[in-house]
């Protein structure tokens, strides 16, 4: 430890000391011994006590005795204010026992005062011991913090570690592999009840890894079941190694029950998917941006030949099935496809020449997204819906009143009639949306079954349509159902006139978006989720990867298009 004096070292020193000729004497030996000195004397416990309080000093330089106060009951005060700061009693009567005493209780060193020149050197000391204290202290603080982080790093990731003697078999468990197990801290794990929590069909798998791990050192990586102590069944991701030249095998234990129930519900959903696509006419597709800046199909699936003519290799090769456009809608196209820009979505309806000649009406829904693979690139998701007999029926209802009231009253989404004194004329889907009966739901006002917060906004499209600002409107918005709860819609307006083009009602289409909403908010709280595992749990790879299943699926269910693009 160095314990020379480097000239013009600055020392603010607190002496406890009632002799003021002591106290000269005492800052003059550390002045000529090469510090600069600022000092302050007290002489009284109260005085002592104000200056610890609202001082910082490098040292404390106390006598050992003052009318009605010692350097013990110093001590004691310093150690519970400034317990960083040294503490030296310097003393003229203090006997050897009482010294060591005093060192017991805190105190760095003690100085005779009729032999005062160890002091500066005993204050160097001092100082540099107080200096390798405070990082001793940082380090353990960054150890303990470190430690932390590990273990909240195992809670959230549900991993922990493991270890066992080959020899004795005695095994090691960190917290989050007792939590796994569901046993208390108290248990004494071994490798034999450890592989007894195992179910019956991982147990063989699990025993010839270890067995074959401690024979002929090889490492092992299977993903089993165990039952827990309370009986629930749990997946779970084991690793292990081995050091044979200290005898042990050790490793990382995963909960991964969670993923395996994820992974069985996407192959599930998968399974529901090819069925869907198979035996309706959609068709669904994903577009890059080629070197020539424009878009190409990667992807594309669903019943492509029935509605175009075309099979999904010969749409492929046009590059873009922009190209099956007619020439009127090319604007719609460019506007709401291959115009939109990451992070926007739009919606239009479209007409395709079919490979006859034919004509062919499609709902396009597409979203625009950054390359998640390659930057300052982007990606185009999308579907079509053939919706060629919805436009033939809509041109018979202008030409069937009758037909109209069918269609009206038998439509799978809601329908609603709404005068423009504001009371409405509903469909079946419509009433049965928001639990009423047709009965019930006889003129009605639209203001009476719409949220609060959405009249204001309702009641700006109709005027904006009324006005011939715009001819028809879609938006979201919330209705009360029957029995209080929120119903969240999608919501289609357009105005009925008469041949003079004087305004006679309004005909919405409703459909139930509900679902979709909180398939929406689960899904953000999934991304949540997933941002705060990537600044937690880097290098889990793998678990990024089902979270990212997971929000895809939920975009799925939404009615969105996957997010990302995962690689097997």
């Amino acid at each position: 430890m160095n314990q020379n004096i480097q000239k013009g070292t600055a020392l603010n020193v607190l002496s406890l000391e009632d002799s003021e000729r002591d106290f000269e004497i005492i800052c003059a030996l550390l002045n000529d011994s090469g510090f600069d000195v600022q000092s302050e004397r007290v002489d009284t416990e109260k005085d002592f006590t104000t200056k610890l309080h609202t001082g910082t000093y490098d040292i404390i330089l106390a006598d050992f005795k003052l009318p009605g106060f010692n350097a013990f009951k110093a001590l004691e005060i310093a150690c519970k204010i400034s317990p960083v700061t040294p503490f030296i009693c310097i003393s003229g009567t203090i006997g050897e026992e009482t010294a060591v005493e005093l060192i017991k209780c805190g105190a760095v060193d003690y100085i005779l005062k009729d032999k005062p020149n160890r002091l500066p050197v005993a204050v160097q000391r001092a100082l540099d011991e107080a200096v390798e204290k405070k990082k001793r202290k940082e380090a353990e603080d960054k150890l303990r913090q470190s430690q932390h982080n590990l273990t909240e790093a195992e809670r959230i990731g549900k991993v922990g570690g493991w270890e066992f003697n080959i020899d004795t078999g005695k095994q090691i468990w960190t917290e989050e592999v007792y939590e796994i197990h569901e046993v208390d801290l108290t248990f004494e794990p071994t490798v034999e009840n450890g592989i007894q929590f195992y179910s019956p069909a991982s147990r063989p798998i699990i025993e010839a890894a270890v067995k074959k791990s401690v024979e002929d050192g090889a490492p092992f990586d299977v993903e089993l079941e165990i039952i827990t102590a309370k009986g629930n069944l749990c997946s779970v991701h084991v690793i292990g190694n081995v050091d044979l030249e200290h005898r042990r095998v050790f490793g990382f234990f995963q909960d991964i029950t969670e993923r395996k129930r994820a992974e069985r519900e996407l192959k599930k959903s998968e399974a529901r998917f090819r069925h869907i696509s198979s035996t309706i006419s959609d068709i669904s597709y994903s577009c890059k941006v080629d070197q020539g800046d424009s878009y190409s199909i990667d992807w594309m699936t669903g019943a492509a030949e029935r509605i175009t003519g075309y099979t999904i290799d010969e749409i492929k090769a046009k590059r873009c099935w922009g190209k099956l456009v007619v020439d009127e809608d090319a604007g719609l196209f460019k506007e709401f496809v291959t115009g939109l820009v990451p992070g926007s979505s739009g919606s239009c309806e479209l007409r395709l020449k079919h490979k006859s000649g034919n004509i062919v009406w499609v709902t396009s829904v597409a979203e625009c997204v950054h390359d998640q693979e390659i930057s300052e690139s982007h990606i185009l998701y999308g579907g079509l819906v053939d919706i060629t007999e919805r436009k033939r029926s809509e041109e018979d209802i202008l030409q069937s009143r009758e037909y109209f009231k069918n269609v009206f009253e038998h439509a799978a989404v809601g329908k609603s009639i709404t005068s423009l004194d504001g009371t409405l004329r509903t469909n079946r889907a419509f009433s049965e949306m928001l639990g009423y009966s047709e009965e019930e739901f006889v003129n009605i006002h639209w203001m009476t079954i719409t949220h609060p917060d959405d009249v204001e906004k309702n009641q700006q499209v109709i005027k904006s349509i009324l006005s011939g600002e715009k001819l028809m409107d879609r938006w979201e918005k919330r209705y009360i159902h029957k029995d209080r709860n929120i119903v969240f819609a999608d919501i289609t307006t357009t105005l009925q006139r008469d041949t003079n083009g004087k305004p006679l009602y309004f005909i919405t289409t409703i459909q139930d978006i509900t679902e979709r909403k909180l398939a929406e908010k689960a899904l953000q709280y999934k991304m949540d989720e997933l941002q705060k595992f990537q600044h937690l749990t880097v290098g889990r790879e793998l678990t990024m990867i089902e979270l990212k299943k997971e929000v895809n699926a939920l975009l799925k269910k939404s009615g969105g298009k996957e997010k990302y693009k995962i690689i097997a």
